[in-house]
Parts: C-alpha cells; sequence; structure tokens
C-alpha cells in the first residue's frame, strides 16, 4: 500500500512557487552584461561669448558619447544657441537649420576665430582698466584677448605685447611711468609691481 508523504507533496508546492516568483518576479541576471543604457550628457549652451573652437570640440565629445547621429546632432546644437548665437538660425534656410554641417560652417563663419582677429586687436587696443578690476583680472583678460587677438604669434611676441597692453591700460600715468622704470621682464612682473606701487599710494 502506498502512502502519501503531505510533507513532500507541500515541499514540491513551495519549491515550484518560490522558483516561479524568482522566475518572474526576479529574474536572475549575468552580472557581466551591462544592462543600463549610460546616462545622457546635455550639450551646454553657446551664446558667443566663448571661444567657439573650444565649445564645438567639448560639443562633439558629448555628441559621441550620446551616440547622436547627424541629425540629432544639428537638432541639440540648435538648442543649444543662446543669445547672439541664437540669431545665426534666423539666417539659414529651414531644411539648413537641421544639417549639422550647415549648421557648423554658418557658426564658424560667425564666431570662428579666423574672421574675429581684428574684432579682438581692436578690443585689445583699447583695452583700458575697468572701474573696481583688480589687476590680476585685468592682466588675465588681457590674456585672453591676446590669444584671440594673435592665435599664431610666438610666446614671446604675445609675452612683450601682454606686458605693453597692461601697462597701457593702467590709468594712473604716475603707476605707469614707475611700472617703466622698473623694467619689468614679463607681464607677471608688471602685475606684481603694479600691485605693490598700488597698495602704497
Amino acid at each position: 500500500m502506498t502512502h502519501s508523504h503531505p510533507r513532500d507533496e507541500n515541499m514540491g508546492s513551495n519549491d515550484s512557487s518560490g522558483m516561479r516568483q524568482q522566475i518572474v518576479g526576479h529574474p536572475t541576471r549575468d552580472p557581466s552584461y551591462p544592462t543600463d543604457r549610460p546616462q545622457r550628457v546635455k550639450a551646454p549652451s553657446f551664446d558667443g561669448n566663448i571661444p567657439w573652437e573650444d565649445y564645438i570640440v567639448q560639443f562633439g565629445l558629448i555628441a559621441e558619447l550620446n551616440e547622436w547621429d547627424n541629425k540629432t546632432k544639428a537638432l541639440q546644437l540648435a538648442a543649444s544657441l543662446k543669445g547672439k548665437a541664437k540669431t545665426v538660425l534666423a539666417d539659414l534656410e529651414d531644411s539648413k537649420r537641421r544639417k549639422f554641417d550647415a549648421l557648423v560652417d554658418s557658426l564658424e563663419r560667425r564666431f570662428g576665430r579666423a574672421n574675429q582677429t581684428e574684432l579682438f586687436r581692436t578690443l585689445l587696443r583699447n583695452r583700458s582698466r575697468k572701474s573696481g578690476e583688480t589687476l590680476p583680472e585685468l592682466a588675465h583678460d588681457i590674456q585672453r584677448l591676446l590669444s584671440r587677438a594673435y592665435p599664431g604669434a610666438s610666446v614671446e611676441m604675445k609675452k612683450t605685447l601682454a606686458k605693453k597692453v597692461f601697462i597701457d591700460a593702467i590709468g594712473d600715468s604716475n603707476i605707469r611711468w614707475k611700472i617703466c622704470q622698473s623694467r619689468p621682464k614679463s607681464l607677471e612682473d608688471a602685475v606684481s609691481i603694479a600691485v605693490e606701487l598700488e597698495a602704497s599710494t
């Protein structure tokens, strides 16, 4: 006579129920298989006030990370434009606004370094110290303008120009004269001398 074993049946039922729960509710995953997509990185905005060449390099890396195709790159680039940079869109035909190469070409012509050297040379010639501007801040901005006004200049030429423009930009003629008398060898020397002179007045 065969005897049933309720405990065995319950165990079997519990085992199969637990297995179904594991399969349905908690599927096992291969830990070596990547299941999560990489987080999307948003492109920063471009308003024309930062170097275009620096921006488009960063944009290209973000586009590669996000795996954008050319149409998506065009739309993302268009969406990132702010301020005066946004006006470039109005100058393009509707179809070209969705073409990445056409949009980049238009922005390059407007904001590219090669087409703005004269503008930055003028800004450099007319640079004077602003109200409340510290001497180190003035020197830093002169270096920024210099790199865009004379992108192909030698290091020595840039050093000489930076020192001259800095001294000329100081409003106090007495401090300018004393800096020249000290014969600074570099922009850093001129800034250090100017700071000491200003502190003693």
